[in-house]
């Protein structure tokens, strides 16, 4: 099956796709609730500064590289063809490679270690064969921010 299939699903459940300009609420019980709030993050990717796309699994402790262009400070992975959690990583919690520990942000479980990354000057690469971010076949959604913005929108004017 085609995971961006799963995407524009999700993406339904908002009342319409979002534009560059709109993201609609609908009336899904997911994004409109009547009696809780709602929180929406939107990022746009800038060069140098962001980076969000999607990787494939292997299965394989030495897993998938991810280019950024960037060297991380933080991560976010979710797989996106089954259930499971977001896993967060950053080099402030581990400040050499392999980053060991992660924090789950759809629970109020503390730090977890194992199921490493690691960081590169230009990406990161998965060294762990975990379903949360490495299982053969499946699709993992990924948000990034570097270390140090190198972009030509930072420039001194």
């Amino acid at each position: 099956s085609d995971p961006d299939a799963n995407i524009f699903s999700d993406l339904r459940q908002w009342g319409s796709l979002p534009t560059t300009s709109v993201l609609g609420v609908g009336t899904h019980i997911y994004s409109n609730p009547s009696s809780q709030p709602v929180i929406v993050h939107a990022w746009s990717e800038v060069t140098g500064h962001s980076s969000f796309g999607k990787y494939s699994g292997n299965g394989n402790a030495s897993g998938a590289f991810v280019f950024t262009g960037f060297k991380p400070f933080f991560v976010l992975i979710r797989d996106l063809t089954s259930t499971g959690h977001w896993r967060m990583y950053d080099n402030a919690r581990a400040t050499y490679n392999d980053a060991d520990a992660y924090l789950r942000a759809s629970t109020t479980e503390a730090e977890n270690t194992g199921g490493p990354i690691s960081f590169f000057s230009n990406g990161f690469k998965i060294r762990n064969s975990g379903s949360e971010c490495n299982s053969n076949g499946e699709t993992y959604l990924y948000a990034c921010w570097a270390e140090s913005a190198f972009s030509s929108n930072n420039r001194a004017r």
